[in-house]
């Protein structure tokens, strides 16, 4: 075959490799390398050109900031609205970095907690990184664990995530039709933070 083809590789399998044609892909990029790749093609002498085409960038942007969602709540009698940073992770790779991450967003944010969803269970290096990050002392609703973390399994079967349960008041109402489509949605989902 020995050829390069440039454009996206399942436009390019479909017209340029037969079916059944190929045994085994095997695909080791780099990852994160923090590098803009491009394409050199040589002259027919065979010296390098002067111009390039960019191929890719290599580097991972975090646009979110670490927030997946924010659940506000009132701190009691001087009625400060405080804020628990919610991060969701799936997957195999989670490992204690993705609590230390989660430490340094709440941290950043000046939130009073931070709540991190699994899909799979965390291991104990995670567990004891959550329970050195202290505890949140609320003026009116005592005291949490400032890191919590749960699995999806957890929720489901009845191990809620723990943090005041005061309402924030005084935001402003949504739109009525918006509303009224968050309380159908509300009504056919049990709340996954609500206690069993």
């Amino acid at each position: 075959m020995n050829a390069l083809y440039f454009g996206d590789n399942l436009d390019v399998l479909r017209k340029h490799v037969m079916d059944e044609s190929v045994d085994l892909v095997y695909l080791d990029p780099p990852f994160n390398s923090k590098r803009d790749y491009n394409v050199i093609f040589k002259e027919a002498t065979g010296a390098l050109p002067a111009s390039q085409m960019h191929a890719f960038e290599d580097s991972w942007h975090w646009n979110d900031r670490g927030i997946d969602g924010v659940i506000p709540f009132d701190d009691g009698a001087n009625k400060q609205v405080k804020r628990i940073i919610v991060q969701v992770k799936g997957g195999g790779n989670i490992s204690v970095i993705d609590v230390r991450d989660l430490r340094g967003t709440v941290e950043r944010e000046q939130a009073a907690m931070g709540f991190l969803l699994l899909a799979n269970e965390p291991t104990k290096p995670m567990r004891d990184e959550a329970a050195q990050a202290g505890v949140f002392k609320s003026e009116s609703w005592g005291t949490y664990p400032k890191l919590q973390i749960r699995t999806v399994e957890d929720l489901f079967s009845g191990k809620p995530f723990e943090h005041p349960r005061q309402a924030v008041t005084g935001l402003k109402a949504a739109p009525k039709a918006q509303q009224q489509e968050q309380m159908a949605l509300s009504e056919a989902d049990d709340d996954p933070f609500a206690e069993a």
